[in-house]
Formats: structure tokens, C-alpha cells, sequence
């Protein structure tokens, strides 16, 4: 289901406004602040006044956030959706990864364009990272150790030593062995086991890091 049709299947679906003596569904005025984006637009269209338009807001609609920037931002963000700043495609929060930097706490890029990103830029991307650990041995040494600690403390007594040994050494060229729940997990922490091992190609280990998304 896509935005659009999230709106009109909102309790505002039987909902109607009046503008200028005219009544129009509640939807149709909602929906228009993703093709309009501003109070000012959105006051041109209906041929009202942008003050207007922000008192039939807090009227009708005191759901919406208040502290975003466009009125398009609004619907975006109450319904958690986001617009891509490379694809411009309008996407549910879980096409993206988290970033708590972000007042959405979701990244600019989709998925799927930083998947491309990564593939495009993927030789660039690893000697970079590889000089980063050659001018910085110290913070090298510093994330291994940590690392190595957190895998140690992270092994039950039970975990499949010798299989998981074999796990790595199978490992596909041009892929990393990734743990699913990260062992330094931001908000959840995994387990050394098998059971939490994969393989992930390289660049989208690279961008998933510490971050564990649960599929709802």
C-alpha cells in the first residue's frame, strides 16, 4: 500500500472540510501536501489564505506534527514515511536504515540506493577503509581488542566451536561473515553461535555495522 491510499484509508476516509463553501474529502486535502509540499502552495491551490490553511490544520487535523519543516514533512512523518534523497522515491521507514542522527532516525538514502552505493563504490570504499586502519593502527588495535572481548564474552559455553571455524573458512570471496544480532548491538546484543552467523556481501556488511532491524 502506498501513501496515498494510506490516507484515504485513515480515520479521516469519511471526514470532509469546508473550503470557500465547497466541501472536499479530508483525504484530497491531505494528499496534496505531497505534491505541494508548503503552506503557501497549498493556499494557492485551494484559493484560501496560507492562514487559512494552518487554521484548518490545527482544526481538523491536530494529529500532525507541528515542528517539521514542510507540510509535506508533516504527512511523512506521521504516517513514517520518507522520501529518498537519491532515488526521490516516497518509501515506509523499514526501506531504510536506522540513523539516530536523523529526525526521523532513518537514513537519507533508501536501502536500495545505498546497496548501489556500496556495489558502485565498493573498491573505494574498502581500501579506504583499509588506509583508515593503516594511519590509525592504534584505533585498529583498539577495535580488535574490543571486538575480540565482546566475542568472548558473548560465547555460551555451548556454542559450536569447531563449526563455526568451518563457517569462516567457507566463507564466499567477496563476502564477510556477519553476525545477525551484532554481538555490540545498539539496542540488542547476539550471541557467538552459529545460529548467528551469515554471509553478507561485503559493501552491505559494510553499511549495516553495529544496526539490527526486527522484521515486523
Amino acid at each position: 500500500m502506498d501513501l496515498e491510499e494510506k490516507i484515504k484509508n485513515f480515520c479521516w476516509r469519511n471526514c470532509a472540510i469546508k473550503i470557500r463553501g465547497s466541501e472536499i474529502p479530508a483525504s484530497d486535502f491531505i494528499c496534496s501536501f505531497i505534491t505541494l509540499k508548503t503552506q503557501k502552495k497549498i493556499a494557492e491551490h485551494f484559493g484560501i489564505t496560507p492562514y487559512m490553511v494552518g487554521t484548518i490544520v490545527k482544526r481538523d487535523f491536530p494529529e500532525l506534527p507541528t515542528d517539521t519543516t514542510t507540510y509535506k514533512n508533516k504527512i511523512l512523518y506521521f504516517f513514517e514515511y520518507k522520501e529518498c534523497i537519491t532515488c526521490k522515491h516516497i518509501l515506509p521507514y523499514d526501506k531504510f536504515s536506522l540513523d539516530k542522527q536523523q529526525t526521523s532516525n532513518r537514513q537519507p538514502k533508501c536501502k536500495e540506493c545505498q546497496k548501489a552505493y556500496y556495489k558502485k563504490n565498493k573498491e573505494y570504499l574498502l581500501e579506504n577503509s583499509k588506509k583508515y586502519h593503516r594511519d590509525t593502527p592504534e584505533v585498529s588495535r583498539a577495535a580488535t581488542a574490543k571486538r575480540r572481548a565482546a566475542k568472548l564474552e558473548r560465547t555460551p559455553a555451548w556454542s559450536e566451536t569447531k563449526k563455526i571455524k568451518e563457517f569462516y573458512k567457507n566463507c564466499p570471496e567477496g563476502y564477510h561473515v556477519d553476525h545477525i544480532i551484532p554481538l555490540q548491538g545498539e539496542k540488542v546484543s547476539g550471541f557467538h553461535v552459529l545460529s548467528n552467523l551469515q554471509y553478507l556481501p561485503a559493501e552491505e556488511n559494510l553499511s549495516k555495522s553495529n544496526k539490527y532491524e526486527v522484521e515486523v
